[in-house]
């Protein structure tokens, strides 16, 4: 089980009980201008929350102050696994973006796991018409590697994709002799 904390934020696993503030962000539309999927209901959030608390891969930011759910991180290790590098994202509330909380929970979370000796490097991907997400991303010291050129879509038109291209970030752990 994970439990990072500092004076601003709980990171942890998820419970099932949170399920109604994940509701409350993962309903509204303005989340997916940028992610995958649509808003949810009710019951799929329950379901969805369900799922992360029987999961490691998706974590709840809990601020302190308020003790509300305010997004979450994803962490997946890529393929190859000897490689030791992993895939962040983050999805946070619309009524807390634009305050420093994603970039002071990030910097917790990420500090965390550059530390764990298996965690070699981090990597992220976002659209690169999503200025907040590139900008968080470099704030945190990731450094732009690249672009993949029509590599992912999310949505359609009469059946075809709308392909949308991606920045790829990545941040090495201090270790460089790893």
């Amino acid at each position: 089980m994970l439990n990072i904390e500092n004076e601003y934020y709980l990171i942890r696993n998820f419970k099932l009980d949170d399920y109604e503030q994940l509701f409350d962000y993962l309903s509204r539309e303005e989340v997916y201008l940028f992610e995958p999927g649509q808003p949810i209901s009710l019951e799929e959030a329950r379901k969805l929350a369900e799922q992360r608390a029987a999961e490691n891969h998706f974590f709840a930011v809990i601020d302190k102050l308020s003790n509300r759910l305010i997004g979450h991180f994803s962490f997946f290790q890529v393929e190859p696994l000897y490689v030791n590098t992993y895939e962040i994202g983050f999805i946070f509330h619309p009524d807390y973006q634009g305050q420093g909380h994603a970039t002071r929970a990030a910097q917790a979370f990420i500090t965390h796991w550059l530390a764990q000796k298996q965690v070699h490097k981090i990597i992220a991907t976002c659209n690169p018409e999503h200025h907040r997400s590139w900008q968080l991303l470099e704030r945190l010291g990731f450094e732009r590697e690249g672009r993949l050129k029509h590599n992912i879509y999310f949505k359609t038109v009469a059946g075809k994709p709308l392909w949308q291209d991606s920045y790829l970030y990545g941040k090495l752990s201090a270790r460089q002799g790893d």
